[in-house]
């Protein structure tokens, strides 16, 4: 949502809201930090970006070139409104 570009850091914030988190095996997903950081970047529905400066490594993940072509700002925040049971119209929730 943030022109398509997140933290891994926020990512994991974000996925723990949901129950899905990083080294815990998920009952649907398997593997969450394997399904998004290999499987997404392998499909191109994700592409994975090492950022510079810290000490320890640090990725941000970018909408890849498939996602670009399957999916839309809007039916994104659709799927997002759904899961937090709000009703969107342009630019406010409702």
């Amino acid at each position: 949502m943030s022109d398509h570009v997140i933290t891994e850091s926020l990512l994991w914030h974000t996925l723990k809201k949901l129950g899905i988190e990083p080294k815990v095996e998920h009952k649907v997903f398997g593997d969450p930090e394997k399904l998004i950081s290999q499987e997404f970047v392998r499909q191109c529905y994700v592409d994975r970006k090492k950022v510079l400066g810290g000490d320890e490594a640090a990725y941000e993940y970018r909408w890849g070139s498939r996602a670009e072509k399957e999916l839309t700002k809007r039916q994104v925040l659709h799927f997002v409104s759904e899961l937090y049971d709000t009703q969107w119209t342009i630019g406010h929730p409702q």
